[in-house]
């Protein structure tokens, strides 16, 4: 854990790659524009690593099926910002005790990315990093939670993950889709963009 931490601090002594790391997994998917950036609603999503037999673990939630535009979908925690938060960690942190269960007062937060805009739900996130450094005990929330995906550090690293799928976005159409397979989920979308942001920093940083 102690390399781990180490390497994770120098990742955020340098420039975010953003553009360059998003553009890698952007879909070609032609939402129509209904709203501006300007006019998008705050949110942030918390990519939490945490110690789990002898290696290091991220975790993603599945989204319930329901009639909205990210149903069924894999993310990382999070959500929209609400009038009790008084910033977006505070959101962050929130929305991981909300949906996931554990305690919120153990996380570490590392630092964070850049921001991602959501043309279908208009929603403009920020991700955070954070650490956990026990061994948590997740208890989902069935309301928001269907299942959890926990992946083992290095999977996330191995480039053999990065593939195309085929995908339903929210406009009902399928498209082929730059992606992460992971333990066989097809991760895409604002999601995927986040977490390679995060590999080119990780790359960069060793």
């Amino acid at each position: 854990m102690q390399d781990f931490l180490k390497t994770l601090e120098r990742c955020f002594e340098q420039p975010l790659p953003s553009q360059q790391a998003h553009n890698d997994m952007l879909a070609d998917i032609n939402f129509p524009k209904n709203k501006q950036k300007s006019e998008a609603s705050q949110s942030s999503v918390l990519i939490l690593f945490y110690p789990r037999n002898n290696n290091i673990y991220t975790v993603f939630i599945e989204r319930p099926l329901y009639d909205g535009i990210h149903s069924g979908q894999i993310a990382f925690p999070g959500g929209k910002m609400e009038n009790s938060d008084n910033t977006l960690i505070d959101t962050a942190l929130r929305e991981t005790k909300e949906e996931i269960g554990i305690n919120q007062n153990k996380i570490k937060i590392s630092g964070s990315l850049s921001q991602v805009y959501v043309i279908p739900s208009n929603f403009l996130i920020t991700p955070f990093v954070g650490i956990y450094e026990d061994e948590p005990v997740f208890k989902p929330d069935a309301r928001e939670v269907s299942r959890l995906i926990e992946v083992p550090f290095d999977e996330l690293l191995n480039k053999k993950n990065i593939s195309k799928g085929q995908v339903k976005a929210a406009n009902g159409r399928s498209y082929n889709v730059p992606c992460f397979k992971l333990k066989n989920n097809i991760i895409w979308g604002a999601t995927a963009m986040i977490l390679n942001e995060f590999i080119y920093l990780w790359d960069s940083s060793n």
